[in-house]
């Protein structure tokens, strides 16, 4: 016996879809400002637009979350913790 699964498909933005497979995604997007020399360096070398990770890249699961999440550089793709002892920030959502 074959059981079929219909899925209403929903389209917002960030929505990809593909034959057998819905994934919706949502990227947040900030702003960095460095108030330290150490996150000025930072922004120089890694750009001020960085996206919003839930988890860092290779981490499937954490049982205790930091206080920050992890960003990730859209110039560079480096990825790192948020601060803010070095960093201020702003949303690009336009949500």
């Amino acid at each position: 016996m074959m059981i079929s699964l219909s899925l209403p498909m929903v389209l917002t933005r960030g929505t990809k879809s593909s034959l057998s497979t819905i994934v919706q995604y949502s990227k947040m997007m900030i702003k960095l400002t460095g108030k330290t020399n150490h996150g000025k360096n930072r922004i120089r070398e890694h750009g001020d637009l960085w996206e919003v990770l839930e988890l860092p890249t290779g981490v499937i699961k954490m049982s205790h979350k930091p206080h920050f999440p992890c960003i990730k550089s859209v110039k560079t793709n480096e990825e790192r913790w948020l601060d803010d002892q070095n960093f201020s920030w702003e949303s690009l959502d336009s949500a």
